[in-house]
């Protein structure tokens, strides 16, 4: 709609943390953290199934693995 009306669009994503999102951040990282220690536990137990879904969960992509 914007190229229509003559509007070049410019996106620029610089990978910067925003301030608005901070709780958020933070609330993955706890969740990162709680899948690790029960992928861990499941380990621990023999449970490799579950215990790799919790490690899947508790991966933290960086932008640099993104790119």
């Amino acid at each position: 709609m914007l190229i229509g009306y003559g509007v070049t669009p410019i996106l620029i994503f610089d990978g910067a943390k925003l301030l608005i999102k901070e709780n958020t951040e933070q609330d993955r990282e706890r969740n990162r953290e709680e899948h690790k220690k029960r992928g861990e536990e499941y380990l621990r137990q023999g449970n490799s199934m579950m215990a790799y879904k919790m490690f899947a969960v508790a991966v933290d992509i960086t932008p640099l693995m993104a790119y």
